[in-house]
């Protein structure tokens, strides 16, 4: 994880990760539960069993055309109930995604001196902060598809049209943090986080989740209301479709299907080119070893589309559109 010691924040990163995690305390205080009491629950959660040499065997509705309608992934170990609302919301995300969300990012480069055996070593680092934020309402949607997997995840595909008979609000905010040390893939961090309210499902009114860590460590934290889930990592596999070997690698499966659905777009967001970057060269310098040379600030409203998928060797790749500048 990321360590102050090594001077790998900046001053602004420590104050962002201090009130995030003031937020997640208060959280964890307001729902009067703690981690280990909520998982001992399990009202929502459930277990669910597997052959170790198990792979999931995908529809192949999840991988045909993605105009015409828009799906959504659970988390695994879940009640199914609950699991298929869960899965609806973020198929709703994907909805607000091609919509139009807005979108804010801010981007710092730092040279940083670093003392080793008495020789001062420089090298560049990048933090970058990004979120967007999106909300549906007015809307109706119908269930296509349905998928059911070993792992206790569901996969919906849904069409959505706007109504104003639709009842019911679906809000959220999505960030993306990550620092990256020039050369050195171990001195490097990120943070994933997904959260929503909803006011149109029965059981679901709200979903927190959180991955974050670096290139050894990966945390995962989900909620469904005042619960925190039951999430074991690093055990999911997922047979390769469609056939073929030509596709680039994705993002790792190991974690869930949902997991990295959303690093992929988070990563791809992140890489994007907007139109309106506010370029500052700043030349501030944080104590002694610090110095930013140059701050992009991005806030723009953009439209993601989904083109389509693969699954190869437990990789999740993911087709992308983003089209920026609209308002």
């Amino acid at each position: 994880m990321w360590s102050a010691e090594g001077n790998f924040l900046s001053a602004d990163v420590n104050v962002f990760y201090m009130k995030f995690f003031k937020f997640f305390s208060c959280a964890l205080l307001l729902s009067g539960v703690t981690l280990s009491e909520a998982q001992e629950r399990r009202t929502y959660s459930q277990v669910h069993e597997w052959r170790s040499d198990y792979q999931e065997d995908l529809p192949e509705w999840l991988f045909g055309c993605q105009d015409s309608f828009f799906w959504g992934v659970s988390d695994p170990y879940l009640v199914p109930d609950v699991a298929r609302e869960q899965a609806l919301q973020r198929a709703l995300f994907l909805y607000a995604l091609r919509e139009g969300v807005e979108v804010r990012m801010l981007q710092d480069y730092f040279l940083v001196t670093e003392t080793d055996y008495g020789i001062d070593k420089q090298s560049n680092k990048l933090m970058l902060l990004f979120s967007l934020n999106f909300k549906v309402e007015g809307v109706v949607y119908e269930v296509l598809h349905q998928h059911n997997s070993r792992y206790g995840e569901v996969y919906v595909a849904i069409t959505v049209r706007k109504d104003t008979s639709g009842t019911g609000c679906l809000s959220g905010v999505s960030e993306f943090m990550q620092v990256v040390k020039e050369n050195d893939k171990f001195d490097t961090g990120y943070r994933i986080l997904l959260n929503m309210k909803a006011s149109m499902f029965d059981v679901v009114d709200s979903t927190f989740f959180l991955n974050s860590g670096n290139v050894d460590v990966c945390r995962i934290v989900s909620r469904i209301n005042d619960e925190f889930l039951y999430f074991p990592k690093d055990c999911y596999r997922y047979r390769g479709y469609p056939p073929g070997e030509d596709q680039e690698k994705g993002r790792c499966m190991q974690n869930s299907f949902w997991c990295a659905q959303l690093e992929s777009l988070l990563f791809v967001l992140s890489e994007h080119v907007f139109d309106a970057i506010n370029v500052k060269n700043t030349g501030e310098i944080y104590g002694s070893q610090i110095k930013e040379l140059k701050r992009e600030v991005v806030k723009d409203c953009v439209r993601v589309f989904m083109d389509g998928c693969y699954v190869r060797d437990n990789r999740l790749g993911i087709d992308w559109r983003v089209v920026g500048s609209f308002n």
